[in-house]
């Protein structure tokens, strides 16, 4: 018996909570944002949204419909998301 593992690129937890998965996929999209380069030129600026809203967000919100969130899961959520786009700027 194990308490976690991933399964489909998800983490299942053995308390059934959303919570582990939501931080593991935090971490990831941290990750990736922070390796988007950051320049000041608007095309460069216009792709990096484009990037973000194609490749960043998805490796975040994958199979999140089956996450049962909580207040808090949805302030990490927000914060997270508005990180990303303060990075971007």
């Amino acid at each position: 018996m194990v308490e976690e593992f991933v399964y489909h690129d998800s983490l299942v937890h053995s308390t059934t909570q959303c919570s582990p998965d939501i931080s593991r996929r935090h971490d990831i999209t941290r990750a990736a944002t922070q390796n988007v380069d950051n320049q000041n030129d608007v095309e460069v600026k216009n792709f990096h949204f484009i990037l973000y809203n194609t490749c960043i967000l998805p490796i975040f919100l994958y199979d999140s419909e089956c996450w049962a969130v909580t207040k808090r899961n949805v302030l990490k959520i927000d914060t997270l998301d508005q990180w990303c786009l303060r990075k971007l700027l």
